[in-house]
C-alpha cells in the first residue's frame, strides 16, 4: 500500500517484509501476481481512487525474501511528481539526507535485521513510459 493516509505517514510502505518467507508472499498475492518464477513473483495492484497501478516483484534466495522492487505509474506527470516529492519527504524524515547513487535518490535503513536494507528511488517520469521505482534491498553484508 503506498503511500499511507495521514500527515505523519505519507510515503510509507505497509506490505511484505524483507526476510519473509516467499511461500507465504505468493499465498497472499495470488489474486494479484501476473509473472511468477521460481525465485521471483511480479503482482500488479491498481489504486481505484486514482488509477495510479504498482507492479510490486519480490526476489527470493532459497525461500526468503531479500529484495522488493516496487514500480508506480501515475496518471499524470503531476500526480508523478507530487508522490515522489512524499517519498523523498517521507525517507528524509526517516533516514536523513539521500544520496545520490547512479541518478537516484538512496537511503539506508538502520533496522532491526541485520544486514541494512537500502532504499532507492529511482524517477523515471520523463521516460516513454512514466514511472517510479522504489527498491527495497537487502544489503550483502
Amino acid at each position: 500500500e503506498t503511500p499511507s493516509e495521514g500527515a505523519n505517514t505519507e510515503g510509507a510502505l505497509q506490505g511484505v517484509d524483507i526476510g519473509a518467507d516467499i511461500r507465504e508472499v505468493m499465498a497472499r498475492e495470488q489474486d494479484h501476481i501476473i509473472h511468477q518464477m521460481p525465485a521471483e513473483i511480479t503482482t500488479r495492484i491498481l489504486n481505484d481512487q486514482d488509477s495510479t497501478y504498482h507492479e510490486i516483484t519480490y526476489f527470493a534466495e532459497g525461500d526468503t525474501v531479500y529484495a522488493v522492487e516496487m514500480v508506480v505509474r501515475p496518471p499524470s506527470p503531476v500526480r508523478g511528481l507530487q508522490l515522489h516529492q512524499q517519498f523523498v519527504d517521507y525517507y528524509s524524515v526517516q533516514y536523513g539526507t539521500a544520496d545520490t547513487v547512479e541518478r537516484a535518490l538512496q537511503w539506508t535503513a538502520h533496522t532491526d535485521l541485520q544486514p541494512l536494507l537500502e532504499i532507492a528511488l529511482h524517477n523515471r517520469l520523463t521516460s516513454s513510459h512514466p514511472n517510479l521505482m522504489l527498491t527495497f534491498h537487502q544489503v550483502a553484508p
